[in-house]
């Protein structure tokens, strides 16, 4: 992670009409291989995050525009992603908070343990051949990812989502 200086083993993806490769845009590809158009798949991951519609999430970077919430949102992902291992056991997640995002007509609150913990569960049952995803305390992960995530939420500013992002 090029903010923290610690080592990202999630793996991330992006729709070939994106300019950034973040947690979003590995949702958005992810909801894209489900069915729904690029633009569709967008406006989904807008609304689960409560990001503004006018942020192209494919092509914005939070940082360099200093937009807090839509760093906060990518940020909230990867913990979820990091905490399930990263890896093929990351990606599992990724695909099930997708699919989670995908069903969803509000906002998806990853400051929720149970919500995590669910999304957690889905990816292990689809995916039982991902050892280290079948052993993962997903209780656990659950609770450390959205306490986290809820600190990340109260960030007023990305220099303060990179402290925490980095503790």
């Amino acid at each position: 992670n090029i903010d923290t200086g610690k080592a990202f083993t999630a793996t991330l993806t992006a729709p070939s009409d994106a300019t950034s490769v973040t947690p979003l845009t590995t949702l958005v590809s992810e909801l894209i291989a489900s069915g729904l158009s690029s633009d569709a798949a967008v406006a989904k991951i807008q609304t689960a995050f409560g990001l503004n519609s006018n942020d192209n999430i494919l092509t914005l970077d939070p940082v360099a525009t200093n937009n807090t919430a839509v760093a906060k949102a990518g940020v909230q992902v990867a913990t979820l992603l990091e905490g399930a291992g990263g890896g093929e056991s990351g990606a599992a997640v990724a695909k099930a908070l997708a699919a989670n995002v995908k069903v969803s007509s509000g906002v998806v609150d990853v400051t929720d343990a149970t919500v995590l913990q669910t999304i957690i569960e889905t990816a292990k049952t689809n995916n039982p051949s991902v050892s280290e995803l079948a052993s993962l305390d997903a209780g656990s992960v659950a609770s450390s990812a959205a306490a986290k995530n809820a600190t990340v939420a109260t960030a007023t500013s990305v220099s303060e989502i990179q402290e925490v992002e980095g503790a």
